[in-house]
């Protein structure tokens, strides 16, 4: 019998179920309205929160239960699993990771907006161009994408 360690990596969760359709969003938790004087006021109800769909193949009787069986893995708390969209598994430079397999970059400095990083222990001249993705995680539970 076979132990796991949550989240569930992607070889051992997400690369198992025969995924037809994987949809990702990151909506803003937000709300808006208007003075009287036409300002409009907006408020950040709460963090944002990845949401997403997967449809599944068709498939055999076989087939559907051990999918299940996956599926009945994650539901609960402190039960997560690790995603990626299916379609682009690496940089645009590096489409599947081969290339970046070997090192070991992290996350050296954070700018004190937020919204930049600098990261280090990439490959000399290696590319991330506007729309790759980035995933990190910190602390003991926490996973971020960006």
């Amino acid at each position: 019998m076979s132990s796991f360690t949550f989240p569930l990596a992607l070889t051992d969760f997400l690369d198992l179920l025969p995924i037809s359709k994987l949809v990702l969003d990151n909506p803003e938790q937000v709300e808006a309205s208007g003075t009287g004087g036409g300002e409009i006021i907006t408020a950040e109800l709460a963090p944002q929160l990845w949401t997403g769909e997967i449809k599944l193949t068709r498939m055999n009787r076989n087939a559907a239960l051990r999918a299940g069986a996956l599926i009945d893995m994650v539901r609960g708390p402190s039960r997560g699993f690790m995603v990626c969209d299916m379609t682009r598994r690496g940089p645009a430079f590096d489409p599947d990771g081969s290339y970046i397999a070997a090192f070991s970059p992290v996350i050296s400095a954070l700018n004190a907006d937020n919204l930049q990083i600098k990261i280090s222990g990439l490959p000399a001249y290696y590319t991330l161009t506007r729309g790759d993705m980035l995933g990190w995680q910190y602390g003991t539970s926490t996973r971020s994408i960006g």
